[in-house]
Order: C-alpha cells, then sequence, then structure tokens
C-alpha cells in the first residue's frame, strides 16, 4: 500500500540492566509497546481461525532435541545478524559462516558436539569479546571488617575501596581529604557481595580533573521495521547505526589532574570517563578479562549461553576505546598487597604511553542481502540456510505473528529438514513458497523464476471470480479475437488442461498465501489458466443452457482489457451520487465533490484498487472531525533490548475543509478489495458514518516489503500492524460489510450489478 504523509519514528534509546553485568544505558521517551502474545489477539480472528489454531495445538507434534537446538542457532544467527557490527560492516560473511556450520551443527548428537559447532560459528565472527558456555561471573570483592573507603599507600597513593553504594556514599564525606593528598590513585569498583554500585563515580571524578572530558557515547544497530532488500517502500522501514550524543564531564570547582588506575572485573562496564582519561592520558584501567561494553546474552540451551558484542562505544573523533591496559586472572582479593593492587601500583609507576585507539567506520554502508543468483538450485547447506534466513527475517520483523494459525517455530525444522528431499530448483523454490503460506498474509508473494515457470509466464486471459461456489468467467480479454467467442461470460469452469479446475485450484493454494480464504482465491484463480507462452489452455467449461464443451484459448501476455465507458464519477436516477475509486485520480477529487454536493446520498466503489486519493477523500467527508484514520504497530528490534518491542503510532487525519460532504454515505466493497483500498474504507469510516454494503475484503494491510533468498527469491510480506482507528483488528478479518450482497451467475450472465442495485435498494428505503 502506497501511503504519503506518515511521520517516520526518529532513533532512540531504551534504559536495560541486564542479569549480572551493567550496560549502559540511555532514555527513550517515545511510545513503546511490548509485544506479549495475548489471547485477545486470538479473541479477534474469525471462528475459522480459531477453530484452525485449536486443531493445530491439538495435533502438533513435540519438538525434538535436534528441532530445539536449530531454533537455537537460528536466534543466534538471527541476533548476530541484526546486531554485530562486523556484520553490518560485511567484515564477516555471516551466510558463509552458518552454511560452513551447518554439517556439524547437524551431525551433533550430544551438548557437547552442538556447543563445539556454534563455538565454530561464532569463532568466524573473529571477536574476542565472543563468550559461550555458563556465565562466569568473578568472586565478589573480599573486605575487612568495617572496610575503609581509602587505604594510604606509600607515596601518598589513595587505595579507594568503592565496591557498593554504601562506599560511594562515604567516598562523598572525605573527597576533600583525599583530594588535597593523593598524587594518586587506585579506584577499585569491583563489586562486594553488597554490589555492584549503581551510583554514578563522576562526582568524584569531576575532582580529579582540570579540563572538560569528553566521554564516549553508545553506537549500535536499531531496526525500525524491516527495509526492503529490493525497491522502496512508503512504510519508512529503515536501519540506523544509532549513535547518542557524546556528553561532556566538567572539572568541579577545586578539580587538579590526578593520575587514577581503576580496578575493574567482569561483572561491571567502566565508567565512560574512566575510558576518556584513559585516551587522554591521565588514567589506566587494570581488568580481569576483555572490556564488552555491549554484551548481549542468547540462551542456546539450559547449560550454555553465548554472548556477542553488540554494539561499540565511540569517541567524538570516530575512534573507539583501547580495551584494559593490564588484564590478570580474577581474584577477590582487595587489599594492598593483592594482585590487582600491586597491577594497579605497577601501572602508576610505569606510567605506560596511551595506547592506540581503534577506528570505527565513519559511515557505515548498508549490505544488501544477495539473492545468489548463480544458485539456480542450490547445495543442502544453502537451501537449509533460505529456511533460517526466511524465518529469522519473519521472526523478527512480521508484524502479525499473533494471527497465525501455526506458529512459525514449527516451520522451521520442518522445511529445514524439507530442504533434504527436494531435488530439483523448482522443488527447492515451491518449498519456500509453501513455507511463506503459514504467514497467512495476502502481501506475502514468492517471487522467483522457477515459480513463474510453475505459475506460468502467461495466461488465457479471462477473468474468474467464486460465486455461488462456481469458478464462474467474470471478463474477457479481446473478445473479438477468433475462437474467443466461444467463451461467454457467466461460463463456468470445470477443468483447465484436463486437470479438475477445483483441484488445480487446490494445488496452486498450496504455494500461495491468503489472509482470507476468499482472497487466497482471488490470487490462486488469477493464475488457474497460467501456462507457457504461445500454448494453447483447454478449458471445460458449463455454459448457460447447461452444456458443457471444450474451450481452446491461447496463452499470452499483456492482454488487452476493454475500458470501462461510464465516468468516473456521476449521479445516478434519484439524485444519488456515485464514484469508481478505482479510477477517480487525485486530481479529480475536487471536481467529484462538486459535482456530488447537492446528492442525497454517495456511493463509493471500492471494488479494486484505489490510486491514492484516501487522503483528499477523507478530508472532503470529515463530518466526525476524526483526528485518527488508523492504529500502525511497527516491529522494533534493538541491539540494547533484550525484548520484541513494537512503535505504536496513530495515522492522523485531516480536518475538514469548507464544507464536507454530508448526505448519506454508503461503500461498496468485495473480495478485491486489498491494502489501499482497505485502508481506503479505515479512511472513509473514521471520517463519516457509512454503511459497507458487498462481502469481506481481503485482510490485508500495511506497508510492503520484501527480503530475497538463494536462488534469487525474493518474498515480499505487511511490515507494519495496521488496525481500525477505535483498535479493531483488520489483518485477517477483513472490512465487514453491513448489508451482505454478492453477484450470482445469472446476474453475471445478464451484465447486472447486483450489488450496486442492493445499495440503490438501501438508500431508498434504508434497508
Amino acid at each position: 500500500m502506497e501511503r504519503g504523509g506518515v511521520a517516520r519514528p526518529a532513533p532512540f534509546f531504551l534504559t536495560i540492566r541486564g542479569k549480572g553485568v551493567l550496560f549502559w544505558q540511555e532514555n527513550f521517551t517515545g511510545i513503546l509497546m511490548s509485544a506479549p502474545r495475548r489471547l485477545k489477539n486470538f479473541l479477534r480472528c474469525t471462528a475459522v481461525s480459531v477453530l484452525l489454531l485449536a486443531t493445530t495445538a491439538l495435533h502438533a507434534a513435540p519438538r525434538t532435541e535436534a528441532d530445539e537446538r536449530l531454533l537455537a542457532t537460528a536466534r543466534l544467527w538471527r541476533d548476530v545478524k541484526l546486531y554485530h557490527l562486523a556484520v553490518a560492516r560485511g567484515e564477516v560473511d555471516w551466510d558463509a559462516a552458518l552454511v560452513a556450520s551447518l554439517p556439524a551443527i547437524r551431525a551433533a548428537t550430544t551438548p557437547a558436539q552442538f556447543h563445539a559447532a556454534i563455538d565454530g560459528l561464532m569463532a568466524s565472527l573473529q571477536d574476542p569479546l565472543t563468550r559461550g558456555g555458563p556465565a562466569q561471573f568473578a568472586p565478589p570483592v573480599e573486605l575487612k571488617p568495617a572496610q575503609p573507603v581509602v587505604e594510604w599507600l606509600a607515596g601518598d597513593i589513595a587505595l579507594l575501596h568503592v565496591h557498593d553504594n554504601a562506599a560511594i556514599a562515604k567516598l562523598r564525606t572525605q573527597t576533600d581529604a583525599i583530594t588535597a593528598r593523593a598524587k594518586g590513585v587506585i579506584l577499585d569498583l569491583r563489586p562486594s557481595a553488597a554490589g555492584p554500585a549503581s551510583q554514578s563515580i563522576d562526582e568524584f571524578i569531576a575532582r580529579l580533573i582540570d579540563k572538560p572530558l569528553t566521554l564516549p557515547t553508545l553506537r549500535y544497530l536499531a531496526h525500525s521495521g524491516y527495509a526492503p532488500v529490493r525497491g522502496d517502500t512508503s512504510g519508512g522501514y529503515q536501519t540506523t547505526l544509532a549513535t547518542d550524543l557524546a556528553k561532556q564531564l566538567l572539572p568541579a570547582a577545586r578539580g587538579h589532574a590526578i593520575p587514577i588506575v581503576f580496578l575493574i572485573d567482569n561483572r561491571v562496564s567502566p565508567p565512560l570517563s574512566a575510558l576518556a582519561l584513559q585516551r587522554a592520558g591521565q588514567a589506566w584501567i587494570v581488568a580481569t578479562g576483555a572490556l564488552a561494553p555491549l554484551p548481549r546474552p542468547v540462551e542456546i540451551d539450559e547449560k550454555y549461553t553465548v554472548r556477542f558484542s553488540a554494539g561499540e562505544l565511540v569517541f567524538e573523533d570516530g575512534s573507539t576505546p583501547a580495551g584494559a591496559d593490564v588484564e590478570i586472572k580474577a581474584d577477590p582479593r582487595s587489599a594492598p598487597d593483592s594482585p590487582a593492587v600491586v597491577a594497579a601500583l605497577d601501572v602508576l609507576r610505569k606510567a605506560p604511553a596511551v595506547r592506540k585507539t581503534g577506528h570505527a567506520t565513519a559511515l557505515p554502508i548498508r549490505q544488501i542481502e544477495r539473492p545468489y543468483a548463480e544458485m539456480r538450485f542450490p547445495e543442502l547447506a544453502w537451501r537449509q540456510l533460505a529456511v533460517v534466513k526466511l524465518w529469522a527475517v519473519m521472526d523478527a520483523f512480521f508484524p502479525y505473528k499473533t494471527l497465525m494459525d501455526r506458529s512459525w517455530n514449527e516451520a522451521l525444522p520442518l522445511f529445514f529438514k524439507r530442504m533434504e528431499t527436494v531435488t530439483n530448483a523448482q522443488e527447492y523454490a515451491l518449498a519456500i513458497a509453501e513455507m511463506t503460506t503459514w504467514l497467512q498474509d495476502s502481501h506475502v508473494y514468492a517471487y522467483s523464476a522457477e515459480l513463474n515457470r510453475y505459475f506460468g509466464t502467461a495466461d488465457a486471459g479471462i477473468k474468474l471470480s467464486r460465486i455461488e461456489d462456481k469458478i464462474v468467467v467474470t471478463g474477457i480479454a479481446s473478445p473479438e479475437l477468433p475462437g474467443r467467442g466461444e467463451l461467454k461470460v457467466g461460463d463456468v469452469l470445470l477443468a483447465v488442461d484436463g486437470e479438475d479446475a477445483q483441484r488445480r485450484l487446490e494445488r496452486l493454494q498450496t504455494v500461495i498465501a491468503g489472509s482470507t480464504p476468499w482472497y487466497r482465491d482471488v490470487t490462486s484463480l488469477h493464475r488457474l489458466t497460467g501456462g507457457p507462452s504461445e500454448t494453447t489452455a483447454k478449458l471445460r467449461v458449463v455454459a448457460q443452457d447447461g452444456t458443457q464443451h471444450e474451450v481452446a484459448l491461447e496463452r499470452k501476455r499483456g492482454w488487452t482489457w476493454s475500458e470501462k465507458t461510464d465516468p468516473v464519477f456521476r449521479v445516478l436516477d434519484e439524485n444519488v451520487g456515485y464514484v469508481d475509486l478505482t479510477g477517480l485520480e487525485q486530481g479529480q477529487v475536487g471536481a467529484m465533490f462538486e459535482a456530488v454536493k447537492n446528492t442525497r446520498a454517495l456511493i463509493l466503489d471500492m471494488r479494486g484498487y484505489p490510486r491514492g486519493v484516501f487522503w483528499l477523500l477523507a478530508r472532503g467527508l470529515n463530518v466526525n472531525g476524526a483526528p485518527t484514520a488508523a492504529k500502525f504497530a511497527r516491529p522494533l528490534r534493538r541491539a540494547l533490548s533484550p525484548n520484541e518491542e513494537r512503535f505504536q503510532f496513530d495515522q492522523p487525519l485531516a480536518p475538514a475543509g469548507s464544507a464536507p460532504y454530508r448526505g448519506q454515505l454508503v461503500m461498496l466493497i468485495n473480495e478485491q478489495a486489498i491494502s489501499q483500498s482497505e485502508h481506503t474504507a479505515l479512511f472513509v469510516e473514521a471520517a463519516a458514518p457509512v454503511t459497507f454494503i458487498g462481502s469481506p475484503t481481503a485482510g490485508a494491510d500495511g506497508d510492503i516489503t520484501n527480503t530475497v533468498l538463494p536462488g534469487d527469491i525474493m518474498v515480499s510480506f505487511s511490515g507494519h500492524e495496521v488496525r481500525h482507528a477505535d483498535g479493531r483488528q483488520l489483518q485477517r478479518v477483513g472490512i465487514q460489510p453491513h448489508i451482505l450482497a454478492k453477484p450470482t451467475i445469472a446476474g453475471i450472465r445478464t451484465g447486472r450489478d447486483e450489488v450496486l442495485e442492493r445499495a440503490l435498494e438501501f438508500v431508498k428505503n434504508g434497508r
């Protein structure tokens, strides 16, 4: 759906504290909505959907140990793909890394073998901050009874025990005495059993500096929806390398420069001021283990967790901190003769030169997903990579997961194993297409050369609809051409090329996604006569007189359909206005309202796809003075957040012009109204009292985005969740008519528009 004027959300940050490890934090003041799976989402589905969901739950096979390992692998691969900066910068081929690791992952039969395979996958990152296994935290620092905050060492070196919040409070009362005497400071920040200290130490640090200190800031990946791999979208989906504004620490009034050594262990991140002082040559860091500013944990199983760096700290010139000056083994002692304090004293005496800092990429370039077009039929590991990639993208960014009849997690092992049995390029593409049907979204399409060949690159040039549970011809292109006159509008289709039409439809529907059964029919019927170009489609039909006969029609591309001859907007009998929204252009909206302003009623025909007029249309109808047309929710994925999140916002509705239309309002709808058509209905219902007449719409809204998979398969899907302005569900339900009206076969054969007739009857009689 194309839409303009929607404000795009700005980048933002979230405050988090992880268990056992402090994450540096910033606040975000926008609107956030967590995304738990709630029963109400299911209750809003149709009765059929609820029944299918219950049936699936009853019969779903329990996942095997191998299935659980696959899911854990896919989650890890997904998170590294989304959040590791080396992958985002193209420094690591993360696709190839999984392909290389899959044989070992598949072959693993014990936890140890599986963990080793995961370690092999993570080794491809060449990231020294990556850790696997149970969390190994340093032990709490051992303290003396009534441990003083300050111990004076030889040479007026102040050893400061700042292991918890109580120590920080005591430090404040002794700051003057310490700064007046100290020739050097060892600041031991390793947590005690009561720690770690959550209060900032910067008030004290400000007494130890004599010039402003620019602190490093966080840089990490944030995904606001899924940016399309091919083409563009009006959804505004984007990936941001988010960087907070750097802060400065100003010296206190009596501040003066004193050399400092910070003692850090792996249970606490170094203060930003420590990293800035290290860069300035006034401080050094002694640590037990490598410093990881943004460790992101991914649980592989109960006994094994992988932690990887999901961001970086940067200074104002783009450089990154140097890390610890000295690394020592973990030791809980903190006395003056302990290994940590001895190492700190050694650093103070030697005052080593400032370590060279790293430089991050100033302007990272987005790495576009590779289609691997050269892999017409990929090898097994690449086929299985395709399944993992499809699962990962949809698991992170598909907004309607809670409305699916089957768990997306069940699709992963099923189609991962399916890839072992496909034998050619077409079977591979069809398996991917079948996997997409689990999403139950009419915006989901799988495109590839192989799928084009399967569905047919040409068709017989006829329109088909399901009417009275039969497949009926409702349109014929170029009926004047030789042989095409044997087929008539209203004929019932029985077979195509000797294959029963209904069975052919069901075969196609195994690989065609749909939000609702009725729109799945629309898409499948469009492809029912498909085949190679310049071949003949042999159709078995039932004519109006009840006789059966066969019609042979040429298949080709680019059929010419007769243009509509009636004006797009006009006044019908009894002073009723009519507008064909499938033909109304934006530049015609003003003239349309002028033409119908004095009519008693206005019928808006939305049986098809409009041309972007909903903003202007709703403005001319907004007698309700409604401020909101629809509600949106977009998936958010950010390196600092361990949770699934959503950005929720309202789409505004423009206030009415000077003279909005105030007559009775009717909108005609049917199963062919999808996406922007349904969005137009949302705008209209918010703007004015309207009666919907016809049949339910497709039930798919939200700007489309896409991804690509090995073998050059592109998959599109809805990137937003869209709801009615009052919060009601639209997806998989559609716009429901107030008055049900459908065409009949008899009406089609005689050229009647029975839905419009029903609307005119309603306008006339009020029922």
